[in-house]
């Protein structure tokens, strides 16, 4: 990952000037960072469910 540092670095130089136009970009870009961050966080729920559930131990193996 980016050390906090130089990502603020970044946005400070390329957002200088407080405006509407800055603002919104910076909330949108945001908004999709979080949900980014759900759907990813869903994603390695559902992982970790397949991984228990072909588990050599799990019921499906036994069944096998």
């Amino acid at each position: 990952m980016i050390t906090p540092d130089i990502s603020l670095g970044i946005f400070f130089k390329y957002y200088q000037e407080i405006n509407r136009k800055n603002v919104i970009k910076l909330l949108l870009r945001c908004k999709r960072l979080y949900d980014a961050r759900n759907q990813m966080a869903h994603i390695l729920i559902h992982v970790v469910q397949i991984e228990k559930m072909l588990a050599p131990d799990s019921i499906l193996w036994k069944v096998l």
